[in-house]
């Protein structure tokens, strides 16, 4: 896979799914639905958290609510692409 311009690993062996969302509600039904394919959830319930959580190569995907209550959803992005920044990892962020 190519991602800006530079060839990148995409962790597909990972069941490992990161949500990254405020309300209560869309969590449990995300983390059900996810769950009954059989993968693992982590919820993060802002930014602050899903930084925090957050490791190149740990997640097959990663979902994030554009309106967190600490930051935007995309400043969330724009942080967690740097954090993979020449570690050869790229997560698909949706």
């Amino acid at each position: 896979m190519v991602h800006a311009g530079k060839k990148v690993v995409v962790q597909t062996s990972s069941k490992h799914i990161l949500i990254v969302e405020d309300n209560h509600i869309i969590q449990m039904a995300e983390q059900f639905l996810f769950e009954s394919f059989g993968l693992t959830v982590d919820i993060a319930a802002n930014g602050e958290k899903a930084i925090a959580l957050f490791e190149p190569g740990k997640y097959a995907m990663v979902l994030v609510d554009i309106g967190l209550p600490d930051m935007k959803g995309y400043e969330v992005c724009k942080i967690l692409i740097a954090l993979e920044e020449g570690t050869g990892f790229h997560v698909p962020i949706i």
